[in-house]
């Protein structure tokens, strides 16, 4: 007999003991295999938010965040810890101090009135967005300051599954096409010119940004020319044409002015009107 076969039959008499099927522990009728079932447990805040550690932060974060879209983020826990020690560090920059009470709110505050933008444009959310300088000016501007009481009167509704899976996200109306202006200058100075153009974008960093002329040109001509470079200032002149025509009372209007200082071969003039254009943000 062949060397193969001996091991071959010597293998065949080797029982597989009781209670195992293919290296795998079984019980029961039928031999099914067992299964260990992970058990979760919801683990609740704690009510005094001055004992919100960094995880706190983040699981708090991960909820509003599954409330507003309805799925879960796949984010490293750990990372995301580390994150939010970051922005306590901004925070403490800007204000001067940061307790957790602030941290809470501005937190609260950034999805309720930013998140959108960065999710719709990304996918996902990050909490080195809340890291943006311009969004924690904005922030610290519209900040003020409450009594605990009424500032974290709603601390019970993240400890209920059942109402934070049932909150309203706000929605913002088609009709109103300048609804995400300032999301959009905050997120990126060439998604800002490519959407609205450059009268707009000039006049409006100048009315609700505090601008100053020079400085608001400045900044509409260097994203101008980072979109040209890419051959895509055509999305630039159709945003610019789509809003003609422009009450004169504007302060800026002279849009071929910054065509021309990118490529004397580009022309992009606007129509006039003496009418006020109460439509436009501007």
């Amino acid at each position: 007999m062949r060397g193969e076969d001996l091991i071959r039959d010597a293998l065949k008499s080797i029982q597989c003991p009781k209670g195992m099927v293919d290296g795998v522990i079984v019980s029961g009728e039928g031999q099914k295999k067992e299964k260990k079932k992970r058990k979760y447990i919801k683990k609740a805040f704690p009510k005094v938010i001055d004992n919100w550690i960094t995880s706190d932060f983040v699981r708090f974060a991960s909820r509003i965040f599954y409330s507003r879209y309805g799925k879960k983020w796949t984010l490293n826990f750990s990372a995301q810890c580390k994150e939010v020690l970051k922005i306590k560090d901004c925070l403490s920059e800007i204000f001067g101090f940061c307790n957790n009470a602030i941290l809470k709110d501005y937190i609260e505050w950034f999805f309720e009135h930013k998140s959108d933008v960065f999710v719709e444009k990304n996918g996902e959310f990050f909490f080195s967005y809340l890291c943006y300088d311009k969004i924690l000016s904005l922030f610290y501007v519209e900040y003020s300051f409450k009594h605990p009481e009424e500032q974290h009167d709603n601390e019970e509704q993240y400890n209920n599954e059942e109402q934070y899976d049932s909150i309203d996200t706000p929605e913002i109306k088609s009709e109103d096409q300048f609804a995400d202006i300032e999301n959009t200058f905050l997120l990126n100075d060439e998604d800002f010119v490519s959407k609205y153009g450059v009268i707009i974008a000039v006049n409006w960093l100048i009315t609700s940004r505090k601008f100053s002329a020079k400085e608001a040109i400045h900044y509409v001509y260097s994203a101008c020319d980072k979109i040209h470079s890419k051959g895509l200032f055509d999305n630039v002149i159709k945003s610019t044409v789509k809003y003609n025509p422009y009450p004169g009372r504007l302060e800026f209007l002279d849009a071929n002015k910054i065509a021309k200082k990118i490529n004397p071969l580009l022309s992009l003039c606007v129509e006039i009107t003496i009418d006020n254009r109460a439509d436009l943000p501007i």
